[in-house]
């Protein structure tokens, strides 16, 4: 072995790859280990980095969120006593939000600013009836159309009972 041999030997921490595989061939169990063990620790590595950019990307883009109605004070910026239980919200292109309200039985309007809007809402009644239905869901669509082409009908609503509303 030669001065530049001796110094590149002093100055690895390990074996280098060509002299693990050596001993790896050799059956040296501690040389093969030390190679996998760094096959691993470059690989989670790189694992690492990956997640962590695709993470970083994520998060450029933003959403800011805004509370704009509730039924309780200090949380949005309108109070909206009759919206105690929203189970779903709906809306059209340029149009106010349908709120489904599962406690009061019924639709709420808001416009885009919280407030609420014309039509102001509407009551969900039963199958039999005689009072309302809770909705669970609601649906906006503005190709829709029930029983005919020429019936366009764009909020389809949907009650914890199975009843669907058009």
């Amino acid at each position: 072995m030669n001065k530049t041999d001796a110094v590149r030997k002093r100055a690895t921490v390990g074996p280098s790859v060509r002299e693990a595989i050596a001993f790896a061939m050799r059956g040296d169990a501690t040389a093969f280990q030390w190679l996998i063990a760094v096959f691993h620790f470059f690989c989670f590595s790189i694992l690492g980095l990956v997640l962590s950019a695709n993470n970083a990307a994520a998060q450029t883009i933003g959403y800011r969120q805004s509370n704009l109605a509730s039924n309780l004070p200090n949380v949005a910026d309108h109070l909206t006593p009759n919206l105690p239980d929203p189970w779903g919200v709906a809306f059209l292109s340029g149009q106010p939000f349908f709120i489904s309200d599962h406690k009061i039985g019924g639709i709420t309007v808001h416009d885009a600013t919280g407030f609420r809007a014309a039509p102001g809402g509407f009551t969900i009644p039963n199958a039999a009836g005689t009072g309302f239905d809770n909705p669970t869901g609601i649906v906006a669509d503005q190709d829709s159309f029930v029983g005919s082409p020429s019936l366009v009908k764009p909020i389809l609503v949907v009650t914890d009972q199975g009843t669907v509303f058009t």
